[in-house]
């Protein structure tokens, strides 16, 4: 029977998830191509948020078994501290017990703070992330599609996050230091300073999360039908404003 005018064309049918991976690295602008005109595949988001979660607790583990990197995590937890009882919060032997403590305390205490808060932030960088693009993607591209929709581009490109934190772990196992990423403070080594600004905003310069971002951005402009450069300035502009803010507060390199 031939088709007739009325007739409701079906949407094109979304490629498998290996597919979108494959093409995540090697074909951005196919990919959110086809993510553009599919309806939204559960898999694309659900899918990199549990690896996320995964990786976020194997750094935890991996962490307190390297007696460098757990010693790094416990001197900036001391100093923090250190800062509370100069400013007359908690009294000395409160801080010598709670040092001691922490000193004494096995895995599961460490693996399982550290593991929760590892996981909860993974959370709110997910779906906070995914609101906040979505809520510029409305109002500066006149993107009329649903939360889900970006949830799902931002999702794809969380796959090349996931390959830089595997290889981010490697490298802090290599060099034994928390500040051992793929990005400039990595040429900085011992002369590191997470109290300097300029040191936190170049840790921040991640060449992961710049490709990731603009994978993102490409991904933006194809769903909302825009020119490439206009999704890149959305998703860079969010990401160095993040930057700005995390720097200021003191949220960064904690």
């Amino acid at each position: 029977m031939e088709q007739t005018e009325n007739q409701i064309p079906q949407p094109p049918e979304a490629t498998s998830l290996m597919t979108r991976v494959t093409n995540v690295f090697t074909s951005p602008s196919e990919l959110y191509n086809e993510v553009s005109v599919t309806p939204v595949q559960r898999s694309s988001w659900l899918t990199p948020l549990i690896l996320s979660v995964l990786m976020a607790l194997l750094f935890v583990v991996a962490i307190y078994f390297n007696t460098d990197l757990r010693s790094q995590i416990y001197e900036k937890q001391f100093e923090a501290l250190k800062a509370q009882v100069e400013q007359g919060k908690i009294p000395q032997e409160r801080y010598e017990q709670i040092v001691e403590g922490m000193k004494n305390s096995g895995p599961g205490m460490f693996i399982g703070i550290g593991g929760v808060s590892a996981v909860v932030m993974t959370l709110v960088v997910f779906f906070g992330a995914s609101l906040f693009l979505w809520l510029a993607s409305k109002i500066i591209l006149k993107f009329s599609g649903k939360y889900t929709k970006v949830l799902e581009v931002f999702g794809l490109a969380s796959f090349v996050g996931l390959f830089g934190s595997v290889f981010t772990l490697l490298l802090m196992s290599l060099f034994g230091k928390m500040t051992a990423t793929p990005s400039p403070s990595l040429f900085f080594g011992d002369a590191f300073d997470t109290k300097n600004k300029l040191h936190v905003v170049l840790s921040s310069l991640n060449i992961f999360t710049i490709w990731q971002m603009g994978l993102v951005g490409i991904g933006l402009s194809k769903i909302s039908n825009k020119s490439i450069s206009t999704g890149l300035v959305i998703a860079y502009g969010l990401w160095i404003l993040w930057i700005i803010i995390s720097t200021v507060s003191g949220i960064g390199m904690r």
